[in-house]
C-alpha cells in the first residue's frame, strides 16, 4: 500500500476489487495528515528542485529523494469476451501507475515497465545520488540504466512531484 512504516499491508492494489483508485487517494490523503512532517519535508525539496535540474548530471552530491507518500496501482488482467468465444484473459501493458502526493492534492504518474523497476530501486536505497543508483542497478544486474537515463526519468518525475532533487 503506502511505503511507509505505519503500515504492513501490501505495497500493490489491483482494480480487480481489491481496492479501487478512489480508495487508495483518500488513503493516501489521510496518510498525509498522519505524517504531516514527512509531506512538508518533502515539499520543502520539491519546491527547491526546480533550479537543481540543469546540473542533475554535472553535480555528484545532488540527491534524489522519491515522495514518501506514494502507493501504486496496477491494472489487473481482465477477461475479455468476444461473441460466441471462450473468455481470453490478457494483462493490461503499461498499466502500472503511481498514486502521490503533493500538498493535499493526489497526483499520478504512468510508468513503463523499466521506469518502475528504477523507482522500486530508488525506494530501496534512497535518497541516492545518480553514481550510487547506477552502482546499485549494475550490482543487481538488472537494467543496465545509463546516467542519461536516469536524469531524464528524474527529470520527468520531479515535474510531476514523484521526485524531489536536493
Amino acid at each position: 500500500m503506502l511505503l511507509s512504516t505505519r503500515f504492513s499491508d501490501s505495497q500493490t492494489f489491483r482494480r480487480d476489487g481489491t481496492m479501487r483508485a478512489s480508495e487508495l487517494s483518500r488513503r493516501l490523503r489521510t496518510e498525509v495528515r498522519r505524517s504531516p512532517r514527512a509531506a512538508a519535508r518533502f515539499a520543502e525539496l520539491l519546491r527547491g528542485s526546480t533550479p537543481k535540474l540543469p546540473v542533475l548530471e554535472l553535480e555528484p552530491s545532488l540527491r534524489i529523494t522519491l515522495n514518501p507518500i506514494r502507493a501504486w496501482l496496477h491494472e489487473a488482467a481482465t477477461p475479455t469476451r468476444m461473441k460466441g468465444a471462450a473468455p481470453v484473459t490478457t494483462p493490461a501493458p503499461g498499466a502500472d501507475v503511481v498514486l502521490f502526493t503533493v500538498g493535499e492534492e493526489v497526483r499520478t504518474f504512468a510508468a513503463t515497465m523499466p521506469q518502475r523497476a528504477l523507482l522500486h530501486q530508488l525506494a530501496e536505497i534512497g535518497p541516492a545520488t545518480l553514481d550510487a543508483w547506477l552502482t546499485h542497478d549494475a550490482a543487481l544486474g538488472r537494467l543496465g540504466a545509463t546516467r542519461n537515463e536516469l536524469a531524464a526519468l528524474v527529470r520527468e518525475t520531479t515535474a510531476a512531484g514523484l521526485t524531489a532533487v536536493s
